[in-house]
C-alpha cells in the first residue's frame, strides 16, 4: 500500500521525529534551582585504599557544605563523582540510602573498612624510619594511621610512639625532652637532614677537587730518592746507587811516619 502526503505533511512528520529524538534540556542540565556536584573536583574509582577514600569523602563533603547542597540533591548527583567499580557499586545500593551521612558510611564500609586498633599499631611498629625516608614523609604517613584509630591519642602519646621509630642518628642529635610538638620535631629534623646532606656533598668533593683528591691523599707522602733526588722511588731502587757491598766500618788506623833522612847521603836521622 502506498501512502501519499503533501510536502507540508512530510515536513510536520520530520519535525515530530526530531522533537522525539532531541534530548530534553532538563535531562542534560539540572534545573536552575538545583545544586549539584558538577563542578566538584573530587573523583573516586573504587580504590580500596584508606587514604584515597578519606580524601574523596573529605573533598565531596566540604564541597557539599560550601555549595549548600541538600542531601537529596547530593545523592542524586553523586554518580557524577564516581567512576568504574565505585559507580557500579553505587547503582546497586542507591535505593537503600536516604541521607548523606549514610552514603558516606557505606562508602567507608565498602572500600576502606576501619581496621582494629591492634592492627594499626602493628603496621606502625613494623615500619621504622628508613635511612632514605625523610622525616616529613615518615611522620605524615604514621600520623595518618594514628588518625584512623577508634580511640584518638593526644599529641604527646603520638610523639612518644613515633620518636622511638625514628632513625638512630636523628635520636642521637634530637633528644625527646627537646621537642614538645610535631612542629618542633620536624623543624629540628629538617636541620639535621640538611646538615647530613651538606656533609655528604663535602665528602664527595673535598676542597672542590673531587674524588681524585681523596685518592691522592690516601696514598700518603711521595717517595724521593736520597741519591738522585728524584721522586717515585727510594734509594734501594735507584739506578745511580753504587753497586757492590759497601765496606764495613772498622776502627781508625794511623799510617806510621817515615824516618827523616839526609838530603845528600840519604842516611836516616841526618839532614
Amino acid at each position: 500500500m502506498t501512502i501519499q502526503m503533501s510536502a507540508e505533511q512530510f515536513n510536520e512528520l520530520i519535525n515530530g521525529i526530531r522533537d522525539v529524538a532531541r534530548p530534553r534540556e532538563a535531562d542534560l542540565h539540572p534545573p536552575s534551582g538545583t545544586r549539584h556536584f558538577s563542578h566538584c573536583p573530587a573523583r573516586f574509582n573504587g580504590s580500596r585504599n584508606a587514604s584515597s577514600v578519606e580524601e574523596f569523602i573529605t573533598t565531596a563533603s566540604l564541597y557539599k557544605r560550601l555549595e549548600k547542597i541538600s542531601d537529596e540533591d547530593a545523592l542524586e548527583t553523586l554518580p557524577i563523582l564516581l567512576r568504574e567499580e565505585a559507580l557500579t557499586w553505587w547503582n546497586g545500593v542507591r535505593n537503600s540510602v536516604n541521607t548523606w551521612p549514610a552514603a558516606v558510611q557505606l562508602i567507608r564500609d565498602a572500600f576502606a573498612p576501619r581496621a582494629p586498633n591492634h592492627r594499626l599499631f602493628k603496621e606502625i611498629f613494623n615500619e621504622p624510619q628508613g635511612d632514605e625516608v625523610s622525616t616529613d614523609a615518615y611522620i605524615t604517613r604514621q600520623r595518618e594511621r594514628l588518625s584512623r584509630m577508634s580511640r584518638q591519642l593526644d599529641e604527646q602519646w603520638q610523639m612518644d610512639i613515633l620518636y622511638g621509630l625514628l632513625r638512630r642518628r636523628l635520636r642521637d642529635r634530637i633528644a625527646r625532652t627537646e621537642v614538645d610538638t610535631f612542629a618542633d620535631l620536624l623543624h629540628k629534623a629538617r636541620a639535621v637532614e640538611e646538615s647530613e646532606r651538606e656533609g655528604k656533598n663535602s665528602h664527595a668533593k673535598p676542597n672542590g677537587k673531587g674524588p681524585k683528591a681523596d685518592e691522592n691523599r690516601s696514598r700518603g707522602p711521595r717517595l724521593r730518592c736520597d741519591v738522585c733526588r728524584a721522586f717515585g722511588h727510594d734509594t734501594t731502587a735507584c739506578r745511580r746507587r753504587p753497586r757492590g757491598p759497601a765496606p764495613a766500618p772498622g776502627p781508625a788506623t794511623r799510617t806510621p811516619a817515615e824516618p827523616v833522612r839526609c838530603y845528600g847521603c840519604n842516611a836516616p836521622g841526618g839532614v
